[in-house]
């Protein structure tokens, strides 16, 4: 959904309240497989600070809390923010987690992140947006971190496609900044990319 901050902080507030798990993330074995592969995809790594867009209702928050010293996670609505924290301090992963009510790439948080997570988020962004959020990453990714693209591969009703808004986003950064890609898989409604950016 594209729009003015409030309009989209409501639309997604009011679908939180009448459902506290709007697109099947917990019940769905297409999206458990999806965080599965999110996490491999990870695996083998850990990070000083981690930077979530999107949180949702926690469930890959879950998934990435463990293999991250700090978690910062961000969500547009603040009813999603309060069904995530509860999910990740039921698993014990709380301590780590910082949730924050946060519109991207306008609120972007603060100081070096050696991993970011952008999944189902980015064709919710204009194309003004992806760019200025391209910049926001070329100034926050650290030398040798990590940044993790999911994006739901068939139509949505925005006016890019996830595969779109990934390929503007992936664009637009590297001519900022050196990345190189280090894997790139796909299920039946999804891709999923890992870039690194060039150490030194």
């Amino acid at each position: 959904m594209t729009g003015k901050p409030h309009d989209r902080r409501a639309r997604f507030e009011a679908m939180f309240a009448a459902d506290p798990d709007p697109w099947g993330f917990r019940t769905r074995a297409s999206e458990q497989a999806k965080f599965r592969a999110t996490r491999d995809a990870l695996a083998g790594r850990r990070y000083a600070r981690g930077i979530e867009v999107g949180c949702a209702n926690g469930e890959l928050t879950g998934f990435l809390a463990p293999q991250c010293r700090r978690l910062d996670a961000l969500d547009v609505a603040q009813s999603a923010l309060d069904l995530a924290r509860a999910h990740v301090d039921a698993q014990g992963h709380g301590n780590g987690v910082r949730f924050r009510q946060a519109e991207v790439p306008r609120d972007w948080p603060d100081g070096p992140a050696d991993l970011i997570v952008l999944s189902e988020v980015l064709y919710f962004l204009t194309p003004d947006e992806l760019g200025t959020l391209a910049t926001r990453i070329a100034g926050t990714l650290e030398p040798g971190g990590d940044l993790l693209v999911v994006n739901f591969t068939g139509p949505t009703e925005e006016p890019l496609s996830g595969r779109q808004a990934a390929d503007r986003l992936c664009a637009a950064l590297s001519a900022q900044v050196a990345m190189t890609g280090m894997l790139e898989r796909t299920g039946p409604t999804w891709r999923l990319q890992l870039l690194r950016r060039a150490a030194g």
